[in-house]
Parts: C-alpha cells; structure tokens; sequence
C-alpha cells in the first residue's frame, strides 16, 4: 500500500518537544492496480474497485464512556472490535455494554511489535466497515465522554512514559475502495490480511497538550480544549 496525503484547511503544529499535531488531512490510500495522477491529484482506481457511500448512524456519545490506550480490553468499549496478531484478522462487533457508535479503535497503537500488523488491520476495517471513525492511541492517551456530541482526548494518567498521541481516520466521505491481491507482510499467517485501498479518507494527527483536546462525534472534526 501506498498513502497520498494532502494538506488541510488547518497548517501543522510542532511545539518543540511535543509530537505533531495536525489537523484536517485527505488522505488517499492505495494498492496494486490503483494508479494517482500527480498532475491532477486524482486516483485512478483498480479495475475491480468498490465505490461507496458510507451510511452513519450518528448516534450519542453514550453517558461515561472512555477508553485508556494502556488497555487492550477497551477496544471492545468501541462498535467494532479489530481480532488481530496472532489471531487471523476478523471484524466483530464490540462486546461492551455502551459501545461508541461507529466506531473501531487499535489501543497501544504504537507499540513497535505490533503497530505495522495494527495498522494494516485498522485500515482493513474501514474498508469493512466504510464510515466508521478508527481511532490509534497511544497507551499514554485516553478518551473520556464529555458530552453527547464531544469526547475528550486527555493524558493518561496512569502513564508516564508515553506521549498523549491519537491518529483518527474518518471514512465517513471515502469513496471508493479495494483489496490488494497479495497478502499483506503483516497478514499473522492463515492468508486473511490484504492491504485495503481507501478513496476520500479525512485523517487528523493529535497530541493531547495539558489542557487537552476534544473530538465532536457527530460532526466528525476535532476542536480545541
């Protein structure tokens, strides 16, 4: 797979020391057979692709939800739940009680043994699941319901040698999708795990300063403190 990415409406921030924040990206996500053109800034889609029209439900945020990244059962407190190495890669709803509508999280997201299989899955679920938010949090980041409508990216105070970094890709303008042919170099051994292409990606990189950031459920954007 291959990533396009182009800027947004809002230019980057580095504070020195801290990790990058950036918000507002379109991110174009492709595999074997797809093509961009670098004149126009358009992908050509593989013969066999997809196009699609993502559906939301837009439901609430449900009354004290939150999920630390330090832990792994909290993925279930999401919609969608991604089974991945060393199982063979499958999408299931969330067990949770009160599961965050539309929605699939990888926790510990930057773990270096397993981030490159986490991201291949977490992009295969969006290409299942088109529509949904994906959220990869680093175990030093926690999200908490605030509101309705707006959930809290906070430090998680029970790390402290981690930064408090989020990346979310919404699906819900993609456009088009795919499946390489190859299995992917993450794929955890049964042949299951295909690089996913994905058309229309709305991607925002975030790191959670002390006085914390917030993300509008409803409305799909992040907001300052």
């Amino acid at each position: 797979a291959v990533s396009f990415l182009a800027g947004g409406d809002h230019p980057p921030v580095r504070v020195p020391g801290e990790p990058l924040r950036w918000v507002g990206l379109n991110h174009d996500r492709l595999t074997d057979g797809w093509a961009f053109n670098l004149n126009t800034r358009e992908v050509i889609p593989a013969p066999d692709a997809e196009e699609v029209s993502p559906t939301l439900s837009a439901g609430p945020v449900p009354e004290g939800w939150d999920a630390s990244g330090d832990l792994a059962g909290h993925e279930e407190r999401f919609s969608w739940v991604v089974e991945r190495d060393p199982l063979p890669y499958r999408l299931r709803p969330g067990r949770g009680a009160s599961p965050l509508p539309d929605s699939v999280a990888i926790l510990d997201a930057f773990d270096e043994d397993r981030r490159a299989a986490g991201e291949e899955a977490l992009f295969r679920a969006l290409y299942d699941q088109p529509g949904v938010a994906a959220f990869a949090v680093a175990r030093g980041a926690r999200l908490r319901g605030l509101s309705a409508e707006r959930i809290g990216l906070e430090a998680n105070d029970a790390v402290s040698d981690a930064p408090a970094a989020t990346i979310i890709h919404d699906s819900s303008a993609v456009s088009a999708r795919g499946l390489s042919p190859s299995v992917s170099l993450s794929d955890p051994g049964d042949g299951g795990l295909h690089a996913a292409a994905l058309v229309g990606l709305r991607m925002h990189v975030l790191y959670t300063p002390a006085d914390g950031v917030a993300w509008h459920q409803t409305a799909r954007t992040p907001a300052g403190p």
